[in-house]
């Protein structure tokens, strides 16, 4: 009876033992969450950010064309994944193999030592005229090193979503901007340093999908139809 009494006591201290560890763990998330929500809100609404055009144009076509409410304060953390650099996919801007079609798409960093490309593997003009634009389902976005010449693949992005435009920090993190077939709006925070970025989505769907990426393209002179 006595053995029976000391096993119950002891199966009773441990499963007490695992719930405080669950609790515990549950607050250290929710502490995190909140720490990363409000480096979000700091960062994406203080003045340096604001002053990004890429940025401010996105917020204004979300708010002018799909949710008069749409705000960066709005976006909640969702996950925190490893940045894989493979090989690049693309040719570098210094290659004699680069369509200079692509050279208003680049993004650079600030001190023009490298840039993001998020276009040339995802459409393709067939005409002279640009007026024939074709999209492929999947995007890779490149870095490209200018000092080095090295391309490296940094994202690859499925037909379910995409990334829409980007904008440098500074010449280790860069802002990537995008969207998804339910209409969720996504900002990732990309580290150079730690090789990993943040996505934060935005708290609902909307009930329309974004054209902001044609727009984006119109805006550079390539005649792009809408659906």
């Amino acid at each position: 009876m006595k053995k029976v009494i000391l096993l119950l006591s002891v199966c009773f201290f441990i499963s007490c033992y695992e719930k405080k560890k669950s609790e515990e763990k549950k607050i250290e998330t929710t502490l995190i969450q909140s720490v990363d929500q409000k480096s979000i809100e700091s960062f994406l609404t203080d003045e340096k950010a604001n002053s990004s055009p890429i940025l401010l144009g996105w917020i204004n076509y979300y708010k002018e064309f799909l949710s008069k409410d749409f705000a960066i304060k709005n976006f909640i953390f969702d996950e925190e994944i490893k940045l894989t650099r493979l090989k690049g996919t693309v040719y570098g801007s210094f290659d004699k193999n680069f369509d200079k079609i692509y050279e208003p798409f680049l993004i650079y960093s600030p001190q023009k030592t490298q840039y993001i490309d998020i276009d040339s593997n995802t459409w393709q003009v067939e005409d002279s005229e640009m007026k024939n634009v074709t999209f492929n389902p999947d995007q890779v976005i490149n870095l490209v090193d200018l000092k080095s010449k090295k391309i490296e693949k940094i994202m690859f992005v499925g037909p379910s979503q995409w990334v829409e435009d980007a904008f440098w920090i500074n010449e280790e993190s860069l802002i990537l901007l995008g969207n998804d077939t339910d209409f969720n709006p996504k900002v990732m925070i990309v580290d150079f340093i730690s090789n990993k970025f943040k996505v934060y989505k935005y708290k609902i769907n909307l009930k329309e999908p974004s054209e902001y990426s044609d727009e984006r393209l119109r805006l550079k002179g390539l005649n792009v139809s809408g659906e």
